[in-house]
């Protein structure tokens, strides 16, 4: 029996987004997300870490590098509170935000090349298949940080 990986934890958590978000959104979102957690497994910074907040810090990332016509800010207020009041892992927390940095630095440094990832989605909808063929990073500046609502803070 082996322990839970991160796309696992990346699936589970997927399921927590809005209902109303597009299906294009939510497949770029997912794709995004399973291509940052490939690249987790790259670095050894990401040993130590829980996969659930790998896991979380693989979306979160992956909402930033989306338009915000895919995942609104809404959106994610709605996936940060649903991810808190599903399994008490508050976003906020330094691990989640220390892997955030992490896979960011990574994709940076990585300069994948969208051209690859367009071909990729013309061919079917087929995700690329490794970490050398991805969409850009594209930061959303001025999104900020969202923090779980304080309703959401509360127990019942």
């Amino acid at each position: 029996m082996n322990p839970p990986t991160v796309m696992t934890a990346v699936r589970l958590f997927l399921d927590l987004l809005a209902t109303d978000i597009s299906n294009q959104a939510r497949l770029e979102c997912t794709e995004l997300s399973r291509f940052l957690s490939e690249l987790s497994v790259c670095d050894y910074f990401f040993t130590t870490k829980k996969p659930s907040h790998v896991a979380l810090a693989c979306i979160l990332t992956s909402f930033e590098g989306l338009s915000r016509d895919c995942v609104s800010r809404a959106h994610c207020q709605h996936f940060v509170d649903s991810a808190f009041r599903t399994s008490w892992i508050d976003c906020t927390v330094s691990e989640v935000l220390d892997c955030r940095l992490r896979l960011r630095e990574l994709y940076d440094k990585g300069q994948y090349q969208r051209s690859t990832y367009e071909r990729a989605r013309g061919s079917g909808g087929q995700s690329p298949d490794n970490v050398a063929r991805h969409v850009p990073y594209e930061s959303n500046e001025g999104r900020g940080m969202i923090t779980p609502s304080h309703n959401t803070m509360q127990l019942s």
